[in-house]
This record gives structure tokens, sequence and C-alpha cells, in this order.
């Protein structure tokens, strides 16, 4: 979750209210920026006791542009500090990834209309230079925005965005020996390009229709790689 909505933006009516519970259908954002820096920081921790050495936490976020709410960079830049303060993780890298388009426009009179959006690059203390790392590419990414719609969302994550970050970490010929978990599964695009790519694949997620309607997609998938 990005934590980008905030409990009071639904005072401003049903219809606001509505559009941020299609995020999700088990959860509404709505901790404030302290709980989710402690709530960020718990998550590391539970990643801490399942990384295997030599590898990376692909941190995603998108910046605070939207004039509904009052969520702010601030909460972001705090969140990777805490981090870094509270856990064994530091920042090994960062990454650009730059969409196909900017949608939604931004409202705010004095803001950015965002395009592109962080992925911090979080190792283990000590082991910056053990991951691999395919160093021909550069730190920028494209990938389009989500791969649309669904009953369940909005917008669905982007396939895209994971073939690219796997054809940055994970080598060729050991892609079969790799486990890719995403510990907010959602509907499942993580785990269809892990699939495909022949890699062990954990996804964990709250809400059991997410999971069925994941589980349905990653089969056809399947069954469309192999007939």
């Amino acid at each position: 979750p990005y934590g980008t909505c905030r409990n009071k933006t639904f005072s401003k009516g049903s219809n606001q209210k509505r559009k941020y519970n299609m995020r999700y259908d088990e959860f509404t954002e709505g901790m404030p920026p302290a709980e989710y820096c402690r709530w960020t920081v718990d998550v590391f921790n539970a990643m801490d006791r399942v990384l295997k050495q030599n590898r990376v936490v692909l941190y995603n976020f998108g910046l605070g542009n939207d004039a509904h709410t009052d969520y702010t960079n601030y909460d972001w830049f705090k969140a990777v500090t805490e981090v870094i303060d509270h856990t064994p993780f530091t920042v090994a890298d960062m990454l650009v990834w730059r969409k196909k388009c900017a949608l939604p426009n931004n409202v705010s009179p004095n803001k950015s209309t965002r395009i592109c959006e962080p992925v911090v690059v979080f190792c283990w203390r000590g082991q910056e230079s053990l991951f691999p790392r395919n160093s021909s590419q550069g730190n920028m990414f494209e990938a389009r925005n989500n791969d649309g719609s669904c009953e369940l969302n909005k917008a669905t994550f982007s396939t895209q965005f994971v073939q690219r970050l796997v054809g940055m970490y994970v080598p060729d010929s050991e892609r079969r020996s790799w486990t890719v978990l995403d510990p907010f599964h959602g509907t499942g695009t993580t785990g269809v390009v892990a699939i495909e790519k022949e890699m062990r694949y954990v996804g964990v997620e709250l809400s059991k229709a997410q999971c069925d309607y994941s589980i349905a997609r990653i089969e056809k998938g399947v069954q469309l790689d192999l007939f």
C-alpha cells in the first residue's frame, strides 16, 4: 500500500470514499504518517526473516502529489529512513520507473504531474556489492502503468514493470533456482511473470477474492504456455 489515502478524505463525500475503496477490497488505507512508518518497518523486519543471502528488496513507492489527501513526499522519505534506522537493511541503489503516460493527471496547483516513480533497492547492510545486477542496464526503465482494471481493482499491477526488474536482477542461467516473494500479491501480476520465467514464486495476500482471481489468472497463463 502506498499510504496515500487518509481517513479524513472520506468526509469529502461518498463519491470520494467509493473512489478510494476501489483500490482494494479488504484494506482501506488510513494510517497516519507515524503509524505508516512503523508498519513499513515491521514489513521490512519480516523480510529480514525470509530473504536469502545476496538478494534484494525492490521497494516501489508512489510520491504524493494528490491534492485530495494530506499525504506528502515527506511521508515517503521518512518511511525509507525509518527502515534504514530500525532494520538490518540499507539502500543499495535507486531505480526510476518511467510510466508510459502520466495518468492520473495531477490536480495540485504547484506539484509536478507524476510520470516517474522511485524503486528503492534495499539489501542487508554490508552486502551492497554482493547481489547480482545486470550493470549494462541503466537505472531508469520504462514500463506501462498497469495491466488494466478488473472487478476487484481500478488498476492491477504492471507486468512490464516486473519483467524489467527480473531482467535486471535475475541472471538467465539461474532463474530456476530463484524464488520471488511478493508480500502484497493482489491480483497476481508478479506471480504471472515469475512463473513465465520458470522461477519459484510465493505470494502473500489478505483477500480471498484477490487470491481466487490471481490463481485463475496464473493457471490460465500456465495453460497458455503449455498448450
